[in-house]
C-alpha cells in the first residue's frame, strides 16, 4: 500500500505545468502625457492612461517628480501634482505588472510662474508649436518607453 501512495505522488509531481505556469511574462509599456508648461503652485495633470499590458496584467504606477517630493505609486494611471519651485523637471513614470516587469516613460515639464489664466500657448485647432497636443490652451507631450 506504500508504494501505491508513493507512486500516486511521484505521478502528481511529473505532471505537465498548467497554461499559467507555462506562460512568459512580456514587459509592459509605459507611456506619459504630460505638459510642456506648467503653472508653479497649481495641480498639474500628468497621464499614463496610454499604458498596457501585453499580457493583460494589472499595473501599478508610479510617478517621479525629480522636484524634491516623494514618488507617488499608485493604481490610478492619472494623478495631479504641483509644483512648487519654477524650473524645468523630467518626469518620469515607471509601470509594473502584476508579475514585477517594469517599463519606464519621461516627459520634460517646464514649470513657470508666468503662466496665463485662462492658458493661451496653443489652439485647439491650430496644434502646437512644441509639443503633440493641444487642450484647453495648453501643448501637452507624450513621453515614450525608456529602454
Amino acid at each position: 500500500m506504500r508504494f501505491a501512495v508513493a507512486f500516486s505522488l511521484a505521478v502528481a509531481a511529473c505532471a505537465a505545468p498548467d497554461d499559467e505556469t507555462r506562460r512568459t511574462n512580456s514587459a509592459p509599456v509605459a507611456a506619459l502625457k504630460a505638459p510642456v508648461i506648467a503653472a508653479l503652485g497649481q495641480p498639474t495633470r500628468l497621464d499614463g492612461s496610454e499604458s498596457y499590458d501585453p499580457d493583460g496584467d494589472a499595473l501599478t504606477f508610479t510617478f517621479q517628480f525629480n522636484d524634491g517630493t516623494q514618488d507617488m505609486r499608485s493604481g490610478e494611471s492619472v494623478i495631479m501634482h504641483t509644483f512648487e519651485t519654477e524650473s524645468l523637471y523630467e518626469v518620469v513614470l515607471r509601470i509594473t505588472d502584476g508579475r514585477g516587469a517594469e517599463s519606464l516613460a519621461a516627459q520634460d515639464v517646464s514649470v513657470t510662474r508666468h503662466f496665463s489664466d485662462p492658458p493661451d500657448f496653443c489652439a485647439d485647432s491650430l496644434g502646437c508649436m512644441v509639443g503633440d497636443s493641444c487642450e484647453a490652451g495648453v501643448c501637452y507631450s507624450s513621453g515614450g518607453t525608456l529602454e
